[in-house]
């Protein structure tokens, strides 16, 4: 479904990644993980098209998207919840919900999807008309959760959904993440949390100084000295 080959990106003089190789088969569930600054997020904004790549292959169901722009990425069939939500904050839920139907796929059953979002996150339901900037940071998780899935997605790309939130509400989210794995989509999850990544994930790779220096299935890495002491404490 998704493939990245020998992808490398980075910021005027400094290289955050560098020959990046993943796989995220068909309705797979896969891990990226690593310290902070490890790369991860660039990863994840340079294969969504949000950052430009410097070099490499990003496929989609075997179409190249590399170059592509974010919005051309998502009509292809690709949507990111990024690091810290980015909510618009003056919208309601339902109003931020519905800025996905310019961009997404399937205009046609875009009500329909509406309806699964709601039911996914019965709590978005009860706030529709609430203006988004007024919610816990909880519930701003699921609303971009619930905007990416608006837009009919092959393949999901979550970045550090865990951050900044207190740990009851972290299971909540999980959780919402664990129903959104019985979609028909693929989804790679960028965490800083090992532990929880790895309990998710059908297979995960460790990411370290912009290079991938590890991959397997996650209880493999879980067993690993060298994971277990960098990551999992």
């Amino acid at each position: 479904m998704l493939n990245v080959s020998t992808l490398c990106s980075g910021y005027g003089a400094i290289t955050a990644l560098t020959d990046l190789n993943l796989v995220v088969p068909a309705r797979g569930f896969v891990a990226l993980i690593g310290s902070n600054g490890a790369g991860k997020s660039t990863a994840l904004n340079t294969i969504s098209g949000l950052h430009p790549a410097r070099s490499g292959s990003v496929t989609l169901d075997g179409e190249e998207i590399l170059g592509k722009k974010a919005h051309q990425v998502v009509k292809r069939g690709m949507a990111i919840v990024p690091e810290g939500r980015m909510v618009v904050a003056p919208l309601t839920v339902e109003e931020n919900l519905r800025l996905a139907k310019a961009v997404g796929r399937n205009h046609d059953t875009f009500d329909e999807r509406l309806a699964q979002v709601y039911d996914l996150f019965p709590r978005l339901a009860e706030r529709r008309k609430q203006h988004a900037g007024l919610m816990s940071g909880g519930e701003q998780q699921m609303l971009a959760l619930g905007r990416a899935l608006m837009t009919d997605p092959k393949v999901l790309l979550l970045d550090e959904p865990s951050m900044g939130l207190a740990p009851a509400i972290v299971d909540v989210v999980f959780a919402a993440i664990e129903r959104i794995r019985e979609l028909d989509l693929a989804i790679l999850l960028v965490e800083q949390n090992a532990t929880l990544a790895l309990a998710m994930a059908d297979y995960a790779y460790v990411l370290e100084r912009g290079r991938l220096v590890i991959e397997g299935k996650p209880s493999d890495l879980a067993d690993s000295p060298e994971v277990m002491d960098a990551y999992l404490g």
